[in-house]
């Protein structure tokens, strides 16, 4: 059987200490040195550093470097394979005994953390609170990047329970079906919370923002301004719980009003945004670009549009550009989430998600589940709305 990447940097230092050739108090090489050695992504070194942190066989230190331990465990033969072998015989109950011990807590400082990926808009501060918060109670996290990807979503779930992880942050790909791999880990009990979305009618522990009220109150936001034809846009919602929810609060605003909502005006085809494995989006964005001014131009009498997410906003904007139409002069635009630096005031009013709160939140979440105590009720964070220059009062 191959040996992961991974598990032959683990070994290789092992057998660097066992033959004498690091010693107490040495200095590791780097994860850099190593992901050049052994022709892998510094995520691959990193992970192998950290299981032999977790185990006691190095200190690491920040911003000095891994060094081999003051006193050094025994190193039995074959350490990683041991540890591997024995959960080949029964996957499910096997991963289960080597991640908690009979009280409940755990035997690694690991967690892993699985995401499509991120952006200024959304997920860098996420997963900035992510790290902040396991360094502050000890602990190492493992990134793993799905793309959007089912399969290389499962993968990761898969690796990071083989080394040995405590519990899993997951936030699921888009996608119309659940993952068999997550609804197993539901029914193995296996400590995991979900991030920005839910899976519904799954008991599983999940962190995000009510992105109903959210997108109620952007949406009234609006209308109070004066705007009544309005529209949504979106990448297809595919039973993904944030876009669903979104549109739902999009119609719920109308509805409080006693207004109808027009069919035509929710647009939900857009798919540059969407998390994609090595794919070049330069001819998806000119599809959006061009879907849009369609849309635009076949229906002039919209004012005013709320787009699911900040990158939509800004295809949006390109479609109107080519239409010879201003923001907020001509039409106005209001959306989820906003590129983020404190030296740049945001242009679009939007949902301002607390991304800080919702990571260290989903981290204390399943330390909860680690010690055994079976959180499952979902955790809805707060946001507000961010007002901007965007959006335009209508006489």
């Amino acid at each position: 059987m191959h040996t992961p990447l991974y598990e032959q940097i683990f070994d290789y230092i092992v057998t660097e200490i066992r033959e004498g050739r690091l010693r107490s108090g040495n200095k590791v090489m780097s994860e850099r040195e190593l992901a050049d050695k052994f022709g892998v992504s510094t995520m691959t070194s990193k992970g192998a550093l950290a299981r032999l942190a977790a185990l006691g066989i190095i200190v690491r230190s920040r911003g000095k470097g891994s060094f081999v331990a003051k006193e050094i465990p025994d190193l039995p033969q074959n350490l990683y394979s041991h540890s591997r072998d024995a959960s080949d015989g029964n996957d499910n109950e096997d991963i289960q005994r080597k991640s908690h011990d009979a009280d409940g807590s755990a035997d690694s400082g690991l967690i892993g953390l699985i995401i499509p990926g991120f952006s200024d808009a959304f997920g860098a501060e996420l997963v900035r609170a992510i790290e902040e918060r396991c360094f502050e109670l000890g602990m190492h996290v493992i990134l793993r990047f799905t793309k959007g990807l089912r399969s290389v979503e499962d993968d990761a779930i898969q690796d990071l329970m083989h080394l040995g992880v405590k519990g899993l942050l997951i936030m699921p790909v888009h996608g119309e079906h659940y993952s068999w791999h997550i609804l197993r880990l539901t029914l193995d009990r296996f400590p995991t919370v979900l991030l920005d979305r839910y899976l519904k009618g799954i008991p599983m522990c999940a962190v995000y923002t009510d992105n109903v009220a959210a997108a109620r109150e952007i949406t009234a936001h609006v209308l109070d301004h004066g705007h009544r034809h309005v529209a949504f846009i979106s990448p297809p919602p595919d039973d993904t719980s944030s876009i669903v929810d979104r549109l739902s609060g999009f119609i719920e605003a109308f509805n409080q009003r006693g207004m109808a909502i027009m069919p035509q005006y929710v647009f939900t085809d857009l798919h540059a945004t969407l998390p994609m494995h090595e794919v070049d989006r330069t001819e998806l964005i000119q599809c959006d670009t061009l879907s849009l001014f369609d849309f635009v131009k076949s229906n002039r009498e919209i004012t005013a549009f709320v787009a699911c997410e900040y990158e939509n906003a800004i295809l949006l904007m390109n479609a109107m550009q080519q239409l010879d139409l201003q923001v907020p002069q001509d039409r106005s635009i209001v959306c989820f989430d906003h590129y983020n630096h404190f030296m740049v005031k945001p242009f679009f009013t939007h949902v301002r998600q607390d991304e800080h709160r919702m990571g260290r939140q989903a981290v204390d979440c399943l330390m909860q589940n680690v010690r055994g105590e079976n959180v499952i009720a979902p955790i809805m964070i707060p946001h507000r709305i961010v007002p901007s220059s965007s959006l335009q009062v209508l006489k």
